[in-house]
């Protein structure tokens, strides 16, 4: 009798919303309250039921949707009648049964089928709405995270202290009961961390959303056109869900919840004298998460509640109740240390990040992608600069890739925001000074460490001249007003920078008097091969070290024009020096010459290789094996040194992406120079760009993390020059043979030339064979 009154008297809630997805004309939400009492005591009877209701009939001027369900599994079926489905999807459920079968369509579609209970939840209206606003993947995070969260124990109406309740907000103050009617508890009135926010802000709980109770009975719609009735009804076994490992669930930057006091004053005088507010944890234990996951799908409330009781120091200290005796005890304040496997996040919501949301971490911590906003948040946080000590490579990876996703100039403009952060609303006093000290201040900080990291390590000058004009006039008018000593530090490194001589390319030791040596008269023969093969390093280095990251990155999208301008020459010399080789070889006429050329080659090669010029030593080795230069058999008969190249090929054999240039690579010491052969870099910058996308926004770091460690490792022997003697003369005859080669790889002339000399050599050997069966 007390429910019917109660019931009765609400006011009926009417809404117009969109029109239904499920039907073409406008849709009416009625409140199924009006009328009687009685019905609205039927109605709300049936759907805490579960079992079909009565406003169901297909043929009716009214059809209830039972309820909307988040698909937590992945679901297939060959079935005619069954509704296949994808984990993290939202259907509506128009028909309950009790084999477990659930009738389900898709908001937007006129499909109805069968969907199994167990791969599927229920949720409110209000969080069927909150779960459709967010990212499809992350729905069932935050289902879980929401669950976890709402597991509180009802109100101890009777423990609260009357002084409490004026220091409230208006939205958790508790309502006056009057005798005889049952105060709300938060099992009828779940906790919603949407609300928390509210309520701390000032709001009402009316304000800008629908009741709860409302949100809680079915949803009676009035259409002109009937929803599709539900298939027949299965006849298959019901499917279990496949095993599921414990979640991992991830803060979220929501205020403490401030009607959760103690219970009573009885307790231990321990107790009385702490801060009994829920707290966000970080759970890294494996145990203790398949524990946690048992009791939500179990729905065992009891245990819920006691793991979320305010009663337990720590709230989830409850959960190693067991291992509590075995805990040794400190020795400062007596107060038992915490388990390892329960972290305590002990940072006020008002200081948390805002954008962690937006950010997907694997289970280390480490970012895998996220949004634009999510990254620069990460960016200038303490987990991208936790101490001078430690380097974290995150700021690195960023600022290497990030011309890949934004610009320098909305890079810039983020960065500037971020340092001039506002703080968040209806903070006290007190807070706002601890917001300042713990959240302004180090986030400016780091923005600062940011600008030095750009501008020492990431070419920010040379780059991003337009940049590097407006950011001292932010050092000066914003930054150091605030921070001095580190505004100055980066003000001084700017002019250093700026008016600091231009590093020249190193072409190596110039010998204080000329290298006398014979002429050698454009004869590669007369020319020393170690000198030439030194010669050659030198020039490779120096078009090596003008490479840049972001010609590397840029490369993968287009290999000509000025963006890629260094790198694309750089690959060039490679082709020219094998067309080199190859013409050096094909137009000797004589087949003692062409011999000795190969020869003379393959100890360039060789020295190449004591040179640590990986980039020579491939082209070189690999225009001698080329087909134009291996089918001259008669030629190959008078090499000597045959032997000493198949050694070497070993190294260039690019099965197992290229296993045996990185076995090589591998043993060249740290502090050794090196010109390394890119090829291999570049085709794996190719292979991590089809291997991942960005998707929905969301900006794919894992992409942007491979890509920084092999341009890394592609240009870490850039500030190493090789110490070899610089000869003007030597070297200018290479960069003329190499200007001079300019037939690419597939030109008809090699084929042409290489088939000439072998008609001859077979030619001259039928004549030497019919001579030394003449007897000659």
């Amino acid at each position: 009798m007390t429910i019917s009154k109660s019931l009765s008297a609400r006011q009926a809630l009417n809404l117009q919303i969109e029109p239904s997805p499920f039907n073409d004309s406008a849709i009416s939400l009625v409140s199924s309250f009006e009328g009687s009492s009685g019905s609205a005591s039927s109605s709300s009877t049936s759907h805490t039921s579960g079992g079909p209701s009565s406003s169901e009939s297909v043929g009716g001027s009214h059809a209830t949707l039972i309820c909307t369900v988040l698909c937590v599994h992945d679901f297939s079926s060959d079935e005619e009648h069954a509704l296949s489905f994808r984990r993290n999807e939202l259907l509506e459920v128009l028909k309950q049964e009790d084999t477990g079968w659930w009738a389900a369509m898709r908001r937007g579609t006129t499909t109805v089928g069968w969907i199994p209970e167990a791969y599927v939840k229920a949720l409110t209206r209000e969080m069927a709405e909150t779960l459709r606003r967010i990212t499809p993947e992350l729905r069932v995070y935050e289902y879980q995270a929401e669950l976890l969260y709402n597991a509180a124990p009802p109100d101890r109406q009777g423990l609260l202290d009357s002084d409490l309740h004026r220091s409230l907000p208006p939205a958790y103050r508790p309502t006056p009961t009057t005798p005889g009617q049952r105060p709300s508890s938060s099992r009828n009135l779940p906790i919603s961390r949407t609300r928390s926010r509210d309520a701390l802000s000032g709001r009402s709980q009316g304000e800008g959303t629908t009741s709860t109770l409302s949100a809680q009975q079915p949803r009676v719609y009035s259409r002109k056109k009937a929803l599709p009735p539900p298939p027949p009804s299965p006849t298959i076994p019901m499917p279990h869900p496949p095993a599921q490992s414990a979640p991992f669930y991830h803060n979220k930057p929501v205020p403490p919840l401030p009607h959760e006091v103690q219970e009573a004053r009885t307790r231990a005088g321990s107790l009385s004298s702490r801060s009994l507010r829920r707290r966000p944890l970080i759970l890294n234990d494996n145990t203790a998460l398949s524990r946690l996951s048992t009791l939500i799908e179990t729905k065992n409330t009891r245990e819920i509640d006691m793991l979320a009781t305010p009663d337990v120091s720590g709230s989830f200290q409850a959960l190693s109740k067991r291992t509590r005796t075995d805990t040794p005890r400190q020795e400062n304040g007596g107060h038992s240390r915490l388990p390892s496997s329960f972290q305590i996040q002990e940072k006020p919501w008002y200081i948390l990040c805002a954008h962690t949301d937006e950010l997907d971490l694997d289970p280390e911590g480490q970012v895998r992608s996220g949004t634009l906003l999510g990254l620069i948040e990460r960016l200038t946080s303490r987990a991208a600069f936790p101490n001078p000590n430690q380097r974290n490579p995150f700021p690195s990876i960023f600022l290497m890739t990030f011309r890949t996703f934004t610009t320098s100039e909305e890079l810039f403009d983020l960065l500037l925001e971020r340092f001039s952060m506002t703080r968040p609303d209806n903070l006290n006093e007190a807070e706002v000074e601890d917001w300042k000290k713990r959240s302004l201040i180090p986030t400016q900080r780091h923005v600062l460490d940011v600008f030095t990291l750009w501008l020492e390590e990431h070419r920010l000058l040379e780059e991003d001249p337009h940049i590097a004009q407006r950011l001292p006039d932010f050092i000066r008018h914003v930054a150091t007003p605030r921070l001095p000593t580190e505004g100055h530090a980066l003000l001084q490194n700017i002019e250093r920078l700026t008016f600091a001589e231009p590093v020249r390319p190193s072409k190596g030791i110039i010998p204080k008097k000329p290298i006398k040596q014979k002429d050698h008269k454009s004869d590669l023969l007369r020319v020393d091969p170690m000198l030439l093969a030194d010669q050659l390093t030198l020039y490779e280095y120096y078009l090596y070290e003008k490479v840049t990251p972001h010609e590397c990155l840029s490369y993968t999208r287009k290999q000509s024009g000025p963006e890629v301008e260094s790198l694309a020459k750089f690959c060039s010399t490679y082709d020219k020096l094998g067309s080199w080789v190859k013409m050096g070889v094909l137009g000797q006429a004589h087949l003692g010459r062409r011999a000795n050329t190969i020869d003379h080659w393959i100890r360039v090669a060789e020295r190449c290789r004591t040179n640590s010029n990986f980039s020579s030593m491939s082209a070189i080795i690999s225009a001698l094996s080329s087909v134009v230069i291996t089918r001259l058999t008669v030629t190959w008969t008078h090499v000597g040194r045959k032997s000493q190249l198949d050694a070497l090929l070993k190294h260039n054999d690019p099965s197992g992406g290229f296993a045996g240039y990185r076995s090589l690579l591998q043993q060249v010491e740290p502090t050794t120079p090196a010109v390394p052969f890119l090829t291999m870099y570049l085709t794996d910058l190719f292979r991590v760009r089809e291997q991942f996308h960005d998707e929905d926004g969301h900006i794919s770091f894992v992409q942007r993390q491979r890509w920084h460690d092999i341009i890394t490792s592609m240009l870490k022997f850039q500030r190493r020059p090789p110490q070899l003697i610089y000869d003007e003369y030597i070297s200018a005859f290479v960069q003329e043979r190499l200007g001079e080669a300019t037939r690419c790889a597939d030109d008809p002339w090699f084929w042409d030339k290489s088939q000439e000399i072998l008609r001859g050599e077979i030619a001259n050997a039928d004549i030497r064979k019919g001579l030394e069966q003449a007897g000659f």
